[in-house]
């Protein structure tokens, strides 16, 4: 008896299809499933990343009033030194 099937390296070409599309469909229901929960932490993440430069404006300008910024820096300490 002949034997009809070649031996290749590769699987026949119907199974590829057979596998490519499970896996566009696997893929495409995670995302489906995972879009509302990767929208909301990149929102979020924006939003920090808008408040953080006024947060931080906020912090250096209450130290700045507190003079403990000046006593710290080379300025204040040359002011404690001299007599």
């Amino acid at each position: 008896m002949a034997n009809y099937y070649q031996s290749s390296p590769f699987p026949p070409p119907r199974l590829c299809f057979f596998l490519l599309i499970i896996v566009f469909l696997l893929g495409f229901s995670w995302c489906v499933n995972y879009e509302p929960v990767v929208e909301s932490v990149v929102g979020r993440v924006k939003l920090i990343f808008r408040v953080s430069p006024l947060i931080l404006l906020l912090v250096v300008h209450r130290l700045s009033n507190n003079q403990s910024i000046i006593s710290l820096s080379s300025w204040g300490v040359g002011k404690r030194l001299s007599p």
